[in-house]
């Protein structure tokens, strides 16, 4: 059987509400609930579905989020980068963010033989996130 892969991506507040985030707390839990139906409904096909949950990533965007914040809010980039640090990575076990490799590295996987028993999952790489809480 020929097998194909549909990966969905999310973000972490998937697996835990944040308050003021209803429109993207909903909008991921679409997307899990989807991915889970697809998977149920298209596995006899040989087609696997699977979502991809990562936390606060190393990314670009990421940096001018918090200079774009800085300059709304009136504070300095470090001050807004010091927040982001102790909402975003302090409540992660690991203590570091997501680089966008391990996404790509996950999505590798999951398209290739080695994640060819891998379907319906609900992959978080959040280096464990604990809390969002400040």
């Amino acid at each position: 059987m020929n097998q194909q892969s549909v990966i969905t991506a999310g973000a972490s507040g998937i697996s835990r509400a944040i308050a003021g985030r209803f429109l993207d707390d909903g909008t991921d839990a679409a997307i899990i609930g989807l991915m889970e139906t697809l998977a149920m409904e298209h596995g006899v096909a040989g087609v696997r579905v699977d979502a991809i949950i990562p936390g606060a990533m190393e990314d670009p965007h990421i940096e001018r989020v918090v200079a774009l914040e800085g300059q709304a809010q009136g504070r300095t980039e470090a001050e807004i980068r010091a927040l982001y640090v102790k909402l975003y990575v302090k409540g992660v076990s690991l203590r570091s963010r997501v680089p966008a490799q391990d996404i790509a590295d996950m999505v590798h996987f999951l398209a290739s033989p080695s994640g060819a028993k891998v379907s319906g999952g609900t992959l978080f790489i959040d280096r464990h996130t604990e809390t969002l809480a400040p």
